[in-house]
């Protein structure tokens, strides 16, 4: 849920949502359409504490996970779970996740679904610019670092070395 540029209305709107949400986790009876609103808002908010976003990884409404899986408040073992979701939204959610687990990124680069692919190829790309100083625009060191264990290298690594020497920036 973005926060950004609401406006006062939206506001008084969300916090009522967020209220709901906490009333739907701690037990305290809604409606079923609002009960589900609830959840999703929750499994969105950044707000949410990492035990309720433990209890909403199970939620049946697969929107309910994407939000889960969107979170960067989530757990990683959790992420891990969620890498393996059938639902591809959650999958996707996972691998555009900043706090996703290098294991399920890499899992979730090979997922047969391509936006799933796309999301944790970017999502690496991202890492491995960001841990061994690469410019985003110099994609062959970068693509040699992929198929790599990357998130276990450090930037005086020989491997980075390498991949920077064989493939500089032209």
């Amino acid at each position: 849920m973005a926060i950004v540029g609401i406006e006062s209305g939206d506001a008084a709107d969300m916090h009522s949502r967020l209220h709901q949400a906490n009333c739907c986790l701690h037990g305290i009876p809604l409606t079923g359409a609002a009960r589900l609103a609830a959840r999703q808002d929750a499994a969105h908010s950044l707000c949410t504490d990492a035990s309720t976003l433990v209890t909403l990884a199970g939620d049946v409404d697969p929107y309910v996970r994407e939000g889960v899986s969107t979170n960067p408040n989530t757990p990683t073992d959790v992420l891990e779970v969620l890498s393996r979701d059938t639902a591809l939204a959650v999958r996707r959610g996972v691998a555009l996740n900043p706090s996703a687990p290098a294991s399920a990124l890499v899992r979730l680069s090979d997922d047969p679904g391509f936006l799933v692919r796309k999301g944790a190829t970017q999502t690496i790309a991202g890492r491995i610019c960001e841990r061994f100083g690469i410019h985003p625009s110099d994609v062959a060191p970068i693509d040699l670092l992929r198929d790599q264990e990357w998130w276990a290298m450090t930037p005086d690594d020989p491997a980075v070395d390498l991949a920077l020497a064989l493939a500089p920036n032209v």
